[in-house]
């Protein structure tokens, strides 16, 4: 195994970043309301997440700010991962962008933070983006576009087993059927110009702003 398959697979941990349990980033509210009550509602959610957000916002400037940090052009990493959380419709995303930034930050510097990084805090996806130019800096942008939907899949069945009665066996039955709507996401990501960068999940903010006044609350807000 090579350094960066090792890399790949350090990348890919459900428990990276640290704290990332804490946020559901709206499963609570889709639960709470009955938008999703079972597997297949949340194989349904979970596909149009993929499809509607990570392949039209996360994933093409996730790819840049990787170019971007692999290019050690800390500028355009900063402009890009200020153009993430400017996309953070609701007060709640963009505290779990900032917080999960920090945390993957704080690891960087723990690993050896590279010289053209001045420590800003930069948001997850950027973040994400430095540490994979870091440990894995051969990575395709398709595979790296398939360790953050798999992050972002585990993190999200992670908050469902805790909000619905999804069991783990369950869980893993909806990560495997998803496979071809992650692959459809992390290609699609590719071609998106900057134009046309932007999610189009209108409900995933309302659901975010339902959960950041929910009389009592697992996760974050």
């Amino acid at each position: 195994m090579g350094l960066d398959d090792w890399g790949l697979l350090f990348l890919a941990s459900s428990a990276l970043p640290t704290g990332s349990f804490a946020w559901s980033q709206g499963l609570e509210s889709a639960a709470g309301l009955s938008v999703v009550t079972g597997p297949e509602d949340l194989a349904q959610y979970l596909k149009e997440a993929l499809l509607g957000s990570l392949a039209r916002f996360d994933l093409p400037l996730l790819y840049r700010c990787f170019e971007a940090a692999r290019g050690q052009d800390e500028s355009a990493l900063i402009s890009y991962g200020s153009w993430v959380l400017a996309g953070r419709e609701t007060q709640e995303l963009f505290q779990a962008e900032m917080e999960m930034g920090r945390a993957l930050g704080r690891l960087i510097q723990s690993l050896g933070a590279p010289g053209f990084w001045s420590g800003t805090d930069l948001g997850y996806v950027a973040t994400f983006a430095l540490l994979a130019s870091l440990t894995a800096p051969n990575l395709t942008l398709e595979r790296l576009g398939l360790i953050y939907a798999h992050a972002f899949l585990e993190n999200q069945l992670a908050a469902a087993s805790r909000v619905t009665r999804l069991g783990q066996t369950a869980g893993r039955l909806i990560i495997l059927s998803l496979g071809e709507t992650v692959a459809r996401a992390v290609k699609e990501a590719r071609d998106i110009p900057n134009e046309e960068i932007g999610s189009r999940l209108w409900g995933l903010a309302l659901l975010s702003s339902w959960h950041e006044t929910m009389g009592s609350r697992l996760f974050r807000s």
